[in-house]
């Protein structure tokens, strides 16, 4: 989950001045040890979940679940696009949403580019997109959870909020340390950094089959079977020493490959001292930027950074496999190079406003929407029959006349252009 942080101060538009003086401190969980506290997951019961339905070109959703006071919560977390040549914000998608979340009783965080300018959430102005936004918020009970009015979005000519923090007012309340980052944010948008306060899990405790004491676990075997013979005559005789000599191989395991606690590491191999000198560098930029309008360097120094990032990692990542020269990294390596990556067929809204509901129905739709007209080839057609259809409208011949005459246009521009007719 993405290190988003907020507090609640006066007269930041919000729940502070709600919040209880005597509220009990609860852990707040930081990113980089977040993935035992917040991990994906999707809705119960058989009901719709926001992956499917939200992911359009300006919105995208995940659910995810958040252990809070032991108590486990599913929390939507959202990013938002809210186009400016729209005629009142939030789009339609963000308004299905938000009520969806409602009726479904899940808690949400939307963070948003909403175009929209308003004294409440730090804007030097108002417009009538930002009335309008602040209307909606107030009857959806939504919260708005920046803090301050730090400039979110920053180029050479202006600076203004237009990002938004929105939450519903549960999670809103566990939403800690928001603010807009001064690192570069490779855009002309700001990265916005809070923590959702979060109670973590015991530490996972597991085995690790490499690190098996194997000497011990023979020794352990050897001692469970010496002299045992099994009589077997029956199916039952079977089944029980199937179960015995199953019982001594996991004792002999438990106790040749101990429980040690699981450890996340967040450290990337590619990262050096002279990056994080350009990323300094860049930083400085930045901040002379706000100060006196150089903009030039600063864009001059993030190319810069960003280029020699780029090739670290290229080079990290040709070292790894360079250093490969062992059975078993190479094997882990070609586990995880063969593993299916690729993300199956979601759901696809139909013309007619609905969604489909399994891959069939969304192959389906693409087929009439990109190829429509078409129909199935049977066996009356002289092919075998089958799923394969034939897109009518499509003429290879046409097509083959289409593509001559463009090339031999081309030809034909290029000819005058080099001769000095182009003009004429």
């Amino acid at each position: 989950m993405a290190e988003r942080r907020g507090a609640f101060q006066a007269p930041t538009f919000g729940p502070a001045s709600k919040r209880p003086k005597g509220e009990v401190k609860k852990k707040v969980v930081k990113s980089p040890g977040n993935e035992e506290a917040i991990k994906p997951t999707t809705s119960s019961g058989g009901r719709a979940d926001p992956q499917g339905q939200f992911l359009t070109r300006d919105l995208a959703a995940a659910l995810v679940e958040v252990r809070t006071e032991n108590i486990k919560r599913q929390l939507v977390i959202a990013s938002g696009y809210f186009p400016g040549d729209a005629i009142s914000p939030p789009p339609e998608e963000v308004q299905r949403l938000i009520e969806w979340c409602r009726i479904e009783k899940k808690q949400l965080i939307l963070g948003c580019d909403a175009n929209a300018h308003h004294k409440v959430w730090g804007s030097t102005d108002i417009n009538h997109r930002g009335e309008d936004l602040l209307d909606f918020l107030f009857s959806t009970n939504i919260e708005i959870v920046n803090v301050g009015n730090s400039p979110t979005f920053m180029n050479a000519i202006r600076r203004e909020v237009i990002d938004l923090t929105l939450a519903t007012p549960f999670i809103a309340w566990m939403v800690k340390n928001w603010r807009v980052s001064e690192e570069p944010s490779m855009s002309d948008h700001m990265a916005i950094e809070f923590n959702v306060e979060a109670t973590a899990s015991a530490d996972i405790e597991c085995r690790i089959p490499r690190k098996t004491d194997w000497e011990h676990y023979i020794a352990h075997m050897s001692s469970d079977l010496k002299g045992l013979k099994y009589n077997i005559s029956s199916n039952e005789d079977l089944e029980n020493a199937s179960a015995h000599f199953t019982s001594c191989l996991k004792r002999a395991f438990e106790n040749s490959c101990p429980l040690r606690n699981k450890t996340i590491s967040r450290d990337v191999p590619w990262w050096n001292n002279h990056l994080e000198k350009l990323k300094k560098t860049a930083k400085k930029a930045f901040n002379k930027a706000k100060r006196e309008g150089s903009w030039n360097a600063y864009r001059l120094a993030l190319t810069n950074y960003d280029k020699e990032v780029r090739k670290a990692k290229r080079q990290s990542w040709r070292s790894f496999c360079k250093g490969i020269d062992k059975t078993a990294p190479a094997a882990r390596l070609q586990k995880v190079l063969f593993k299916d990556h690729s993300n199956p067929i979601g759901q696809i809204k139909k013309p007619c406003g609905e969604f489909t509901n399994d891959p069939q129905e969304s192959l389906r739709a693409l087929l009439e929407t990109h190829f429509p007209d078409s129909r199935q080839i049977t066996s009356e057609d002289g092919a075998p029959a089958g799923k394969v259809y034939n897109p009518t409208r499509w003429d290879s011949q046409k097509a083959d006349l289409s593509v001559s005459s463009f090339r031999a246009k081309v030809r034909d521009v290029v000819y005058r252009d080099q001769c000095g007719l182009s003009n004429q």
